[in-house]
């Protein structure tokens, strides 16, 4: 998996940041300062699981950032219960 929590300055996951990493498995934890996911951020890898509990921030997930993985198509909540549904 890929813990971001920690790392509190981390506020933009870019367009194809890992794109096809075939080593990117498990669940994905989302810090509290990320305000987006860009397009196609997690394409094409091992992801299982999005754990979006302390994104506070999250505000975007751009089209295609899970497509390719288990995650796509699925809705998913933050704490405050709003919902993404991934591409």
């Amino acid at each position: 998996g890929l813990d971001l929590s920690e790392a509190t300055a981390l506020q933009t996951i870019g367009y194809g940041a890992f794109y096809e990493n075939a080593q990117l498995t498990g669940t994905l934890k989302v810090g509290p300062a990320v305000t987006s996911i860009g397009d196609y951020a997690f394409r094409d890898t091992d992801l299982t699981g999005l754990d979006l509990s302390e994104a506070t921030a999250l505000q975007t997930i751009g089209y295609g950032a899970f497509k390719g993985t288990d995650l796509a198509g699925q809705t998913v909540y933050k704490a405050d219960g709003t919902s993404f549904t991934l591409s």
